[in-house]
């Protein structure tokens, strides 16, 4: 199927006699302006400098300008498509006023123009020659947004104004098809279309240029007089050419829209912020939850296509991450439960609405079936994701219908992935290949891989030649999940079965993975001929998975607190950093700090009594990785020696398991 966009813009005049802004509430969106940094004009159709703000799941997103450049509008709109997203234009939602007897636009380079980026929405004010005009930016839908403009007559003289919106030059070529009111813009490898027309009876004319550009102008002018004010919707909506686009919004839909998405988002943050957590007693960390939020939120996909359900980026700034990844997934829905709890539903059934006949779960997902990743799977964390979920919810139905999934997927790893048959699995692939397996870890490129071989275990399933430790963990840990479902849905003799297996791997894992000698879990040779010695952050998922016994767990304490080796600027970086191998800037997973691996080991200790010792890293975390008490991106993984940031920006699950540090969940 070739993937194309459509960008639909429309206008309506309607009238309102509101006030200019509600007064904020305790923990209001007002309370949070500009927790992120999205002012900007991006250069070309692919500049990723400008940070965006969408919502609602939408495909599409828009940006801020710069308060110097006197621009009354919103950049954008940023198109997320397969070839990792573009810029149409530097804006198609230009706002121009006209007042009777001027034949041009009111000038605004003397305007004083203020604009800031609010949880769920944008918001821009500027006062001009006796008027007061404010345009905000929300969205109703994973398709459209609306753009409420509000103009006041704060003169003393009466007025007849009307409100154009307007789109310059498009980054790429473009046909002009004025009888249709279709611009279409055509690249080598997608074809969108933007149409334009007006709406509820209120006349408006399309003016469109050879270059692609375009004027969408009311024919009539409003009457203002002094202290009176006029509101103007617009609407833009983005659609992939196989979609069916929805009716346009009515005034009265507008409305609903509007007091719906202040709602919705009072809810999220008075959700998160009412938490009892002690991190959360302290305005930076509230404003750092409040970004956590917000970088999930505009990471949010709607279905499309091949997509049956809600789900997430990884990051849409990034190229490549236009597609939904299985633990990727898991982690994020333990944190978007904490404030969405159905969103974090839909990110198990997108996925689990691939899962084959014989239990797997591909890799990543796309729009496109056809480009989904069937090499390797990801590390068994469905089961904690759907666990957490119901504790929040306490929706057994939900937990009723995934439950025989996750079974099915829990014994997938034992029939494809255990090639001795000794109850301790392999990662692996169904190709044959090192790299897949590797992703499979979801530790790319780690140590630990770099002598590693291939087992065949059946046509499309081979084994790495190494036990390892945190699979065996994580599926110890699922055990116990699925037990504890089981018991909900009264299958006791499964929960019973599931208990039994889980203390039998854990005696297993305590003996076949822990090195005494140096007092640290690994991964191990399948032939049993001995540890891989590599200096990974995956020896501390026991920990987690409270597999470890405490005289384990105060061995690899040692380690964690050590600065020469884990306890370093920006605290546990993947790779110890007193092994030759460390690459703390670039290195991947070979010395960058991820942040679910941070999760992950600070809980850890956390279970096992030393609550000062993980209290002291992640406060480490907070204040020495780049940026997180400012108003920049969070990134994929940071510098563990100097908190430099590195690789993708505005990344979910680093937001997802920062949430998760704050809320002390």
């Amino acid at each position: 199927m070739k993937l194309s966009n459509v960008l639909v813009i429309s206008c309506w005049l309607l009238f309102s006699a509101s006030s200019v802004l509600s007064s904020p509430a305790a923990h209001s969106v007002y309370q949070y302006p500009d927790i992120l940094d999205l002012k900007g004009i991006p250069k070309q159709t692919k500049d990723s400098s400008v940070s965006i703000m969408s919502d609602q799941g939408a495909w599409h997103g828009y940006a801020l300008f710069p308060d110097n450049q006197k621009r009354l509008g919103f950049v954008g709109p940023f198109i997320m498509t397969k070839d990792n997203g573009r810029w149409l234009a530097q804006s198609l939602a230009n706002i121009a006023i006209y007042e009777q007897g001027k034949t041009n636009a009111l000038d605004v380079k003397s305007a004083n123009i203020q604009s800031h980026a609010y949880p769920g929405h944008l918001l821009q004010t500027a006062r001009l020659d006796g008027l007061l005009i404010e345009a905000s930016l929300f969205f109703a839908d994973g398709r459209r947004n609306v753009i409420k403009l509000r103009i006041k007559n704060t003169s003393q003289q009466t007025r007849h104004l009307k409100a154009a919106i307007q789109g310059g030059k498009p980054f790429i070529a473009s046909d002009v098809n004025a009888q249709h009111n279709t611009i279409s813009l055509k690249d080598k490898d997608n074809t969108f279309y933007m149409h334009t027309g007006a709406v509820d009876n209120h006349e408006a004319r399309l003016n469109v240029q050879k270059d692609g550009s375009f004027q969408l102008i009311p024919k009539h002018y409003q009457t203002l007089k002094p202290n009176a004010q006029v509101v103007s919707y617009f609407q833009q909506a983005v659609y992939f050419s196989d979609e069916k686009h929805k009716k346009p919004l009515t005034r009265t839909d507008v409305e609903q829209v509007i007091s719906e998405n202040s709602q919705r988002w009072q809810n999220y943050i008075s959700t998160l912020l009412n938490s009892d957590s002690s991190w959360l007693k302290e305005r930076r960390y509230q404003k750092l939850a409040v970004k956590s939020l917000i970088t999930l939120v505009n990471n949010w996909r709607s279905p499309s296509g091949d997509l049956g359900h809600d789900s997430m980026f990884p990051s849409y700034a990034y190229p490549g991450f236009h597609g939904v990844w299985s633990w990727d997934s898991w982690k994020q829905a333990v944190a978007t439960v904490q404030f969405d709890p159905e969103l974090a539903k839909s990110q198990l059934w997108v996925l689990f609405d691939y899962q084959d006949s014989h239990g797997m779960v591909p890799d990543v997902i796309y729009r496109d079936k056809k480009e989904n990743n069937w090499r390797d799977t990801k590390p068994p964390l469905a089961g904690w994701a759907v666990w957490e979920i119901y504790r929040a919810t306490q929706d057994k139905q939900f937990l009723k219908k995934i439950y025989p999934k996750l079974i099915k997927y829990h014994q997938w790893w034992y029939n494809n992935r255990d090639h001795d048959n000794d109850t301790l699995a392999e990662y692996g692939s169904t190709d044959g290949t090192l790299i897949a397996a590797a992703w499979e870890s979801g530790m790319d490129n780690a140590v630990r891989f770099d002598n590693s071989t291939m087992l065949k275990n059946s046509a499309n399933a081979w084994s790495l030649a190494q036990e390892s430790v945190d699979l065996n963990a994580y599926l110890y840990q699922e055990k116990l999940y699925l037990a504890k479902m089981a018991s909900v849905l009264q299958k006791e003799q499964q929960a019973k079965q599931l208990n039994n297996e889980a203390t039998k791997l854990r005696s297993r894992i305590q003996t076949a993975f822990f090195d005494t000698e140096s007092g640290l879990y690994a991964d191990a040779h399948i032939d049993g001929s001995g540890f891989i010695d590599d200096g990974g952050i995956s020896t501390f998922i026991p920990l987690w998975a409270q597999v470890a016994s405490a005289k384990q767990a105060k061995s690899m304490r040692m380690s964690l607190l050590d600065p020469n080796q884990f306890n370093t600027h920006v605290p546990l970086p993947t790779l110890s950093a007193s092994h030759p191998k460390f690459e703390p800037d670039g290195g991947y997973w070979r010395g960058p700090v991820w942040l679910d691996q941070v999760y992950f080991v600070i809980r850890g200790l956390q279970h096992y009594g030393y609550h000062d010792d993980a209290r002291r890293l992640t406060w480490k975390l907070f204040h020495n990785a780049e940026g997180l008490l400012e108003d920049a991106p969070i990134y994929e993984n940071y510098n563990p020696t100097n908190g430099a940031v590195l690789e993708s920006p505005h990344f979910s699950w680093s937001a997802a398991h920062i949430l998760l540090l704050l809320l002390e969940r």
